[in-house]
């Protein structure tokens, strides 16, 4: 590719691309933001972007996490970070471009469909 938005996916999920603006991706203007902050400030908008019709809580496992989207009908999937144990809850979007990571890989989350 001879542009960046003609890389697949290189905005990320809910991403938009725009070869003609700095930066080169952004978000839908209304409901989204960056899935990290400190990765599009270094210029990866591989993460997409995330719904903000989501719902974050702050838990201290996986498990629990788990459990608060079982106890939501309407819950599609669910991420859990570590590191800030934070757990994140979609309920009846698409989520696309999913990328599996390395087993050393600390900059991901665990997500569950």
């Amino acid at each position: 590719p001879r542009q960046q938005c003609q890389v697949y996916a290189y905005c990320g999920s809910y991403g938009i691309c725009n070869d003609k603006s700095q930066p080169f991706c952004q978000c839908p203007p209304h409901g989204f933001r960056p899935w990290s902050r400190k990765d599009w400030d270094l210029k990866d908008y591989s993460g997409g972007c995330l719904p903000d019709s989501s719902v974050v809580l702050g838990v201290k496992s996986l498990g629990s996490c788990g459990s608060a989207c079982l106890g939501n009908c309407s819950c599609m999937g669910y991420a859990h970070e570590e590191s800030s144990n934070q757990c994140l809850i979609w309920s009846e979007e698409h989520v696309l471009n999913l990328q599996q990571l390395e087993g050393n890989n600390s900059e991901g989350s665990t997500f569950i469909l």
